[in-house]
C-alpha cells in the first residue's frame, strides 16, 4: 500500500565518496566521444559544493564508472499500484497512470539520477545545475541565497530542463512539474495522469535516444549502446526490470514494457 504519498520509490545501497578529481577522470575516460560527453567534459565546474572535494556517487553509477564493484546489489524499485487490466480511467473515481512511465523514473534514480541540493551533498547531477544566469546553483532553486530556478544544463548556456523548484515537495533531482513548463517527461516530479479514457488508452512520457533524461545519464557516466529487444514474452513480464537494469548499466536503451494503465492512488513521485 502506498506509504508517505508515494506511488514510486527507488532504493539503493548507499553511496560511494568519490573525490573529485577522480570524478573527473573517471568521466573522461568513459567518454565516448558524442557531442554530450564532449560538452559536459568541457564545461564541469573546477570544484564541487563540499569542502572536502567529495562526489557522491550512487552504485550503479559508481560501477559503470569503475569507481567501485562491477556488480551491485541492493537496488530495488517499488511501484505503489492497483493494476486495472480491463477498467478505464475515470479521473472523478481515482487517478490513471502509465506503469512505463513510473518504472522508469525510479530506474533513472537507482542509475544515477538525483541532486544533493538542499542536503549538502554533491551528486554527479549537481555539475549540471544552473541558474538562469549561467552559474553553478547547489541550492534547492537556482539563485543565490535559495531563490529562484534551477536547470540542468551541460554548458550553463542551453537549459535542458527545469528542476524542481519545491514549491511541490518534490525531488530536487526532479523537473518541475506544478506548472508544468512545457510537455510531460519521465522524470516529472509529479506525473500527469491520464484523462479519462479505456485502460488501453493511458499513455505517458517515456524514454527515447533524444529524452532529456538520457542525456543526463550520458553526461554522468553511461553511453549509448544498443540493447537487443527481448526474445520471447516472459522477459516483458517479472524480468523485465533486471533486463533494464543491464540494457541501462552497459548503455542507455533497452527493452520497454508494453503499454498497460495502472490505478495509483497517490499522485506524487519519490
Amino acid at each position: 500500500q502506498p506509504t508517505n504519498n508515494l506511488i514510486g520509490q527507488s532504493q539503493w545501497p548507499g553511496y560511494t565518496p568519490t573525490l573529485y578529481s577522480q570524478f573527473q577522470a573517471a568521466l573522461a575516460a568513459a567518454s565516448s566521444g558524442d557531442a554530450t560527453d564532449t560538452t559536459a567534459l568541457a564545461n564541469l565546474p573546477a570544484t564541487t559544493r563540499t569542502s572536502d572535494g567529495t562526489v557522491y556517487v550512487k552504485p550503479a553509477d559508481a560501477a559503470a564508472l569503475g569507481l567501485g564493484p562491477s556488480t551491485v546489489t541492493g537496488n530495488i524499485v517499488r511501484i505503489y499500484m492497483d493494476a486495472t487490466p480491463t477498467g478505464g480511467c475515470d479521473p472523478t473515481v481515482y487517478y490513471c497512470y502509465n506503469l512505463e512511465t513510473a518504472v522508469e523514473h525510479e530506474i533513472n534514480e537507482i542509475l544515477g539520477l538525483g541532486s544533493g541540493a538542499g542536503f549538502g551533498l554533491t551528486l554527479p547531477e549537481d555539475m549540471f545545475r544552473y541558474n538562469a544566469g549561467g552559474q553553478l546553483s547547489f541550492y534547492a532553486n537556482g539563485g543565490s541565497g535559495n531563490t529562484g530556478n534551477a536547470y540542468f544544463s551541460l554548458n550553463g548556456t542551453t537549459d535542458l530542463a527545469q528542476f524542481d523548484n519545491q514549491n511541490d515537495g518534490g525531488d530536487f533531482g526532479d523537473w518541475q512539474s506544478q506548472p508544468l513548463p512545457n510537455v510531460a517527461q519521465v522524470q516529472d516530479a509529479w506525473l500527469t495522469p491520464c484523462a479519462y479514457g479505456p485502460a488501453a488508452d493511458c499513455t505517458g512520457p517515456t524514454l527515447t535516444r533524444d529524452s532529456t533524461e538520457v542525456k543526463e545519464l550520458d553526461a554522468i557516466g553511461y553511453n549509448l549502446a544498443e540493447t537487443p529487444e527481448p526474445a520471447s514474452l516472459w522477459l516483458m513480464g517479472g524480468g523485465v526490470l533486471v533486463l533494464l537494469g543491464l540494457g541501462w548499466r552497459r548503455g542507455v536503451g533497452g527493452a520497454r514494457l508494453p503499454g498497460q494503465a495502472v490505478r495509483l492512488t497517490l499522485a506524487t513521485w519519490k
